[in-house]
Protein backbone atom coordinates (compact mmCIF):
# COMPACT_ATOMS: atom_id res chain seq x y z
CA UNK A 1 0.00 0.00 0.00
CA UNK A 2 1.47 3.29 -0.85
CA UNK A 3 2.30 5.58 1.83
CA UNK A 4 0.48 8.92 2.77
CA UNK A 5 2.90 10.95 4.71
CA UNK A 6 -0.14 12.87 6.27
CA UNK A 7 -1.67 9.51 7.69
CA UNK A 8 -1.75 8.44 10.82
CA UNK A 9 -2.31 5.71 12.72
CA UNK A 10 -4.17 6.66 16.44
CA UNK A 11 -3.01 4.33 19.54
CA UNK A 12 -4.91 4.75 22.43
CA UNK A 13 -6.17 2.90 25.70
CA UNK A 14 -9.89 4.01 25.65
CA UNK A 15 -9.35 6.03 28.47
CA UNK A 16 -9.92 10.44 28.51
CA UNK A 17 -6.78 11.08 27.26
CA UNK A 18 -7.29 8.40 24.41
CA UNK A 19 -10.65 10.25 23.65
CA UNK A 20 -9.28 13.46 23.15
CA UNK A 21 -6.56 12.25 20.82
CA UNK A 22 -9.23 11.08 18.90
CA UNK A 23 -11.23 14.12 19.07
CA UNK A 24 -8.44 16.40 18.32
CA UNK A 25 -8.15 14.68 14.99
CA UNK A 26 -12.01 14.43 14.23
CA UNK A 27 -12.18 17.95 14.91
CA UNK A 28 -10.86 18.62 11.88
CA UNK A 29 -12.31 17.04 8.92
CA UNK A 30 -9.27 17.16 6.67
CA UNK A 31 -7.39 15.30 9.39
CA UNK A 32 -10.32 12.97 10.18
CA UNK A 33 -9.89 11.47 6.90
CA UNK A 34 -6.41 10.44 7.57
CA UNK A 35 -6.61 8.80 10.65
CA UNK A 36 -6.62 4.89 11.90
CA UNK A 37 -7.59 4.42 15.31
CA UNK A 38 -5.76 0.91 16.34
CA UNK A 39 -7.97 -1.73 17.73
CA UNK A 40 -5.52 -4.24 19.99
CA UNK A 41 -6.93 -7.78 19.27
CA UNK A 42 -5.43 -8.79 22.85
CA UNK A 43 -7.38 -6.72 24.09
CA UNK A 44 -11.20 -7.09 23.56
CA UNK A 45 -12.66 -5.03 26.17
CA UNK A 46 -10.08 -1.90 25.22
CA UNK A 47 -10.75 -2.74 21.85
CA UNK A 48 -14.88 -2.35 21.97
CA UNK A 49 -14.49 0.96 23.69
CA UNK A 50 -12.33 2.75 20.88
CA UNK A 51 -14.65 0.94 18.49
CA UNK A 52 -17.32 3.07 20.01
CA UNK A 53 -15.60 6.09 20.63
CA UNK A 54 -14.13 6.02 16.86
CA UNK A 55 -17.74 5.54 15.73
CA UNK A 56 -19.34 8.46 17.56
CA UNK A 57 -16.47 10.65 16.22
CA UNK A 58 -16.42 9.36 12.92
CA UNK A 59 -13.27 7.88 12.60
CA UNK A 60 -12.52 4.45 10.79
CA UNK A 61 -10.61 1.56 13.07
CA UNK A 62 -8.20 -1.27 12.12
CA UNK A 63 -7.21 -4.46 13.70
CA UNK A 64 -4.07 -4.21 15.77
CA UNK A 65 -1.46 -6.73 17.40
CA UNK A 66 -0.27 -4.05 19.62
CA UNK A 67 -0.32 -3.72 23.08
CA UNK A 68 -1.63 -0.31 24.66
CA UNK A 69 -1.14 -0.28 28.46
CA UNK A 70 1.91 -1.81 28.92
CA UNK A 71 5.13 -0.21 30.61
CA UNK A 72 8.81 -0.54 30.16
CA UNK A 73 10.01 -2.81 27.46
CA UNK A 74 6.43 -4.41 26.53
CA UNK A 75 5.28 -0.65 26.02
CA UNK A 76 8.59 0.23 23.47
CA UNK A 77 7.92 -3.27 21.83
CA UNK A 78 4.26 -2.35 21.32
CA UNK A 79 5.13 1.02 20.10
CA UNK A 80 7.36 -0.33 17.97
CA UNK A 81 4.75 -2.91 16.67
CA UNK A 82 2.11 0.02 16.30
CA UNK A 83 4.92 2.08 14.50
CA UNK A 84 5.48 -1.07 11.53
CA UNK A 85 1.33 -1.07 11.47
CA UNK A 86 1.25 2.06 10.23
CA UNK A 87 3.39 1.60 7.44
CA UNK A 88 1.78 -1.41 6.31
CA UNK A 89 -1.64 0.76 6.71
CA UNK A 90 -0.14 3.65 4.27
CA UNK A 91 0.25 5.65 7.81
CA UNK A 92 3.27 8.18 7.42
CA UNK A 93 2.86 8.31 11.06
CA UNK A 94 2.06 7.60 14.41
CA UNK A 95 -0.09 8.88 16.74
CA UNK A 96 0.52 7.86 20.35
CA UNK A 97 -2.35 9.22 23.35
CA UNK A 98 0.24 8.50 26.26
CA UNK A 99 -0.06 11.39 28.98
CA UNK A 100 2.06 10.97 31.47
CA UNK A 101 1.94 14.51 33.35
CA UNK A 102 -1.37 13.64 35.97
CA UNK A 103 -1.83 16.06 38.50
CA UNK A 104 0.94 18.06 38.35
CA UNK A 105 3.57 17.50 34.87
CA UNK A 106 6.01 19.36 36.64
CA UNK A 107 6.06 16.23 39.51
CA UNK A 108 6.55 13.58 36.82
CA UNK A 109 9.14 14.88 34.77
CA UNK A 110 11.10 11.64 34.48
CA UNK A 111 7.65 9.89 33.01
CA UNK A 112 7.03 12.58 30.48
CA UNK A 113 10.89 12.51 28.97
CA UNK A 114 10.18 8.28 28.72
CA UNK A 115 7.13 9.24 27.18
CA UNK A 116 8.95 11.66 24.73
CA UNK A 117 12.05 9.27 24.65
CA UNK A 118 9.91 6.21 23.27
CA UNK A 119 8.18 8.55 21.04
CA UNK A 120 11.79 9.61 19.49
CA UNK A 121 13.82 6.26 19.16
CA UNK A 122 10.72 4.44 17.73
CA UNK A 123 10.51 7.54 15.13
CA UNK A 124 14.33 7.12 14.30
CA UNK A 125 14.25 3.40 13.90
CA UNK A 126 11.62 3.80 11.34
CA UNK A 127 13.15 6.39 9.53
CA UNK A 128 16.50 4.88 9.35
CA UNK A 129 14.36 1.99 6.94
CA UNK A 130 12.20 4.60 5.36
CA UNK A 131 12.89 3.25 1.76
CA UNK A 132 12.16 -0.68 2.57
CA UNK A 133 8.83 0.70 4.56
CA UNK A 134 8.17 2.58 1.13
CA UNK A 135 7.80 5.92 3.14
CA UNK A 136 8.45 9.05 1.05
CA UNK A 137 10.47 10.91 3.24
CA UNK A 138 13.04 10.02 5.48
CA UNK A 139 11.01 10.64 8.34
CA UNK A 140 8.04 8.97 10.76
CA UNK A 141 6.71 11.19 12.80
CA UNK A 142 5.46 9.33 16.10
CA UNK A 143 3.20 12.19 17.84
CA UNK A 144 2.39 13.03 21.44
CA UNK A 145 0.21 15.39 21.71
CA UNK A 146 -0.75 14.96 25.39
CA UNK A 147 2.04 13.80 27.20
CA UNK A 148 3.09 16.54 29.16
CA UNK A 149 -0.38 17.97 29.94
CA UNK A 150 -1.86 17.78 33.56
CA UNK A 151 -4.92 16.39 33.93
CA UNK A 152 -7.21 19.18 34.30
CA UNK A 153 -5.19 20.36 30.71
CA UNK A 154 -6.81 16.75 29.17
CA UNK A 155 -10.48 17.57 30.78
CA UNK A 156 -10.39 20.78 29.69
CA UNK A 157 -10.12 19.85 25.85
CA UNK A 158 -12.56 16.98 26.59
CA UNK A 159 -15.15 19.75 27.50
CA UNK A 160 -14.10 22.46 24.80
CA UNK A 161 -14.20 19.13 21.93
CA UNK A 162 -17.49 18.37 23.46
CA UNK A 163 -16.97 14.44 23.49
CA UNK A 164 -19.12 11.84 24.66
CA UNK A 165 -17.06 11.15 27.80
CA UNK A 166 -19.83 8.04 28.76
CA UNK A 167 -17.95 6.17 26.23
CA UNK A 168 -14.87 5.94 28.65
CA UNK A 169 -14.96 2.16 30.72
CA UNK A 170 -15.07 3.89 34.05
CA UNK A 171 -18.07 5.74 33.53
CA UNK A 172 -20.28 3.10 34.60
CA UNK A 173 -18.07 3.27 38.24
CA UNK A 174 -18.18 7.15 38.85
CA UNK A 175 -20.59 7.39 41.42
CA UNK A 176 -19.14 4.23 43.35
CA UNK A 177 -16.11 5.76 44.20
CA UNK A 178 -14.50 3.26 44.26
CA UNK A 179 -12.45 3.29 40.93
CA UNK A 180 -9.15 5.08 41.16
CA UNK A 181 -10.06 5.90 37.04
CA UNK A 182 -13.31 7.43 37.66
CA UNK A 183 -12.67 9.46 41.12
CA UNK A 184 -9.44 10.83 38.89
CA UNK A 185 -11.78 12.02 36.10
CA UNK A 186 -14.27 13.74 37.68
CA UNK A 187 -12.13 15.28 39.55
CA UNK A 188 -10.77 17.12 36.82
CA UNK A 189 -14.05 17.30 34.80
CA UNK A 190 -15.14 19.12 37.56
CA UNK A 191 -12.17 21.43 37.85
CA UNK A 192 -12.66 21.97 34.25
CA UNK A 193 -16.69 23.27 34.67
CA UNK A 194 -17.95 20.58 32.69
CA UNK A 195 -21.53 20.87 31.92
CA UNK A 196 -22.02 17.45 32.30
CA UNK A 197 -21.83 16.90 35.75
CA UNK A 198 -25.59 17.36 36.87
CA UNK A 199 -25.94 14.37 35.04
CA UNK A 200 -22.82 12.30 35.79
CA UNK A 201 -23.89 12.14 39.42
CA UNK A 202 -27.98 11.40 38.66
Amino acid sequence: MAIDPERRLLLAEGDLPGLVAMGLRAARPELARQTLVALPESEPGVAEVLRRQADRLGLETVASAATTGSQGLAGSLGLMTAAVEATLHGCGGLIWSAQAGLAEPAEHVDDIAGVLDRALLVSRLVALDSEAAGLTRPEFPVETPLADLSDRQVADLAVDLELPIETCPWWVDRRSGGHAAAARWMRALRAAGWAGLAEAAS
